[in-house]
């Protein structure tokens, strides 16, 4: 019996030595945005012709807590994540968080187990979230005066860049600009204020509150024209009281009074909302220019499928063009993708409360090491807002081989 024991313990030991394990994560950090998908990439490597798939053992770990575990080809996740049971058969444990959060930033640990041996990685995410920008007039004590506020709210992370024009200068005198206040769900909200006077603004003058944010790779621009809001609403106020004083007189009508006060208090608060108007044409006026998010590139194993995203967002109108361009290895050309090099171009298009348009660009690629080792892709798009086409690069791919150990 003692023989027996010992012959088995010098098997195992030789299972563990020529498993020959690799677990590979990127050196640089992900990057996803809030409130979509984002995969974070680990890749294995062993034989795969000897692989005992019930000795195999994965889990991610995030913040000393077991997000998900992989054992037995049965998949256990405990919050919002989740991976390929079939692709974790072939080399790739990537895992996918959906519907992401600030908290979600820090970083992952990829643990992969085989007969005993065992492989810890980490991969560090990043959480961006773009801004939402709005600007309001709000009233002052002084009748000669008035505030532009420009409300930038729900960012991550906490830098920004708020700056605000007039006539296509930058404006650096009577501007309040707060410090960003953290909000429950981390995000950041930020005000910044343009004290305007009324009797110095020139005639069809041009505001503009301008926004830059890491996840954003072109600024929000909010642009308005000032009109001379202190003169307009003295004299309807008068014209309006001079009118209730002779009804006043010639009807003795206590009703018809009431009647007119709430007319003239409602003359006012038009001539109030009148004051800063948008500054666009009628039928530009729903015009906003696209923002472009970063290309997901997931880690490119040779012999699956993956897909590069890039996500579009806060442009109106609707019709925008989007077209995915690589530069095949060794060369310098780009060249648009067609079905016929195993690439496959979608889009998603959803409208938003806030009347604008996301998009979201997929392009589905066959993973080949010679066709796509050291390949760059380009995603380009084109709207009426813009002069020239806004394009976003992939580095350089790198393809990882399934390595097989003799």
């Amino acid at each position: 019996m003692k023989i027996d024991f010992w012959i088995f313990i010098i098997f195992l030991l030789q299972l563990q030595t020529c498993s020959g394990l690799e677990v590979t994560v990127p050196s640089n950090p992900e990057t996803g945005m809030a409130g979509s998908s984002v995969v974070v990439p680990c890749i294995y490597s062993l034989d795969f012709n000897k692989m005992e798939p019930k000795l195999l053992h994965v889990r991610w770990i995030f913040r000393d807590k077991v997000l998900l575990m992989f054992s037995k080809k049965e998949l256990t996740s405990y919050g919002r994540a989740t991976l390929d049971k079939e692709a974790a058969m072939n080399g790739n444990v990537s895992l996918l968080l959906y519907g992401l959060k600030v908290e979600d930033e820090g970083t992952y640990t990829c643990s992969v187990e085989y007969i005993g041996e065992l492989h810890l990685k980490k991969v560090q995410l990043r959480v961006q979230a773009s801004p939402s920008v709005e600007v309001t007039k709000s009233s002052t004590k002084s009748d000669d005066k008035m505030n532009l506020d420009c409300l930038v709210k729900g960012f991550y992370p906490k830098e920004v860049n708020v700056t605000w024009y007039r006539n296509g200068e930058i404006v650096n005198n009577g501007v309040i600009t707060s410090e960003p206040r953290k909000e429950g769900n981390g995000t950041y909200d930020v005000n910044s204020t343009l004290v305007i006077i009324s009797s110095k603004i020139k005639k069809d003058e041009l505001a503009e509150c301008r926004v830059e944010h890491v996840s954003m790779g072109t600024p929000i621009k909010e642009h308005f024209v000032l009109t001379q809001i202190g003169l307009k609403r003295n004299s309807v106020t008068l014209v309006s009281i001079s009118t209730v004083t002779v009804f006043l007189v010639m009807a003795l009508c206590r009703g018809l009074y009431w009647a007119l006060c709430n007319r003239l208090k409602s003359k006012s608060n038009v001539v109030d909302e009148e004051s800063v108007k948008p500054a666009v044409e009628p039928e530009a006026e729903l015009q906003k220019c696209p923002r472009m998010g970063e290309i997901m590139v997931p880690r490119m194993v040779n012999g699956t499928k993956a897909f590069l995203q890039c996500t579009i967002s806060g442009y109106c109108p609707e019709n925008l063009n989007v077209t995915w361009l690589w530069m095949k290895p060794g060369t310098q050309q780009l060249l648009s993708v067609s079905p016929s090099d195993n690439k496959t171009a979608t889009v998603e298009i959803k409208r938003e409360k806030d009347k604008t348009y996301t998009c979201t660009a997929c392009l589905s690629i066959n993973v080949s090491v010679s066709g796509e080792n050291s390949a760059q892709y380009v995603c380009q798009v084109e709207h009426p807002s813009l002069e020239r086409p806004l394009q976003k690069r992939t580095g350089k791919l790198q393809v990882i081989g399934r390595s097989c150990v003799k």
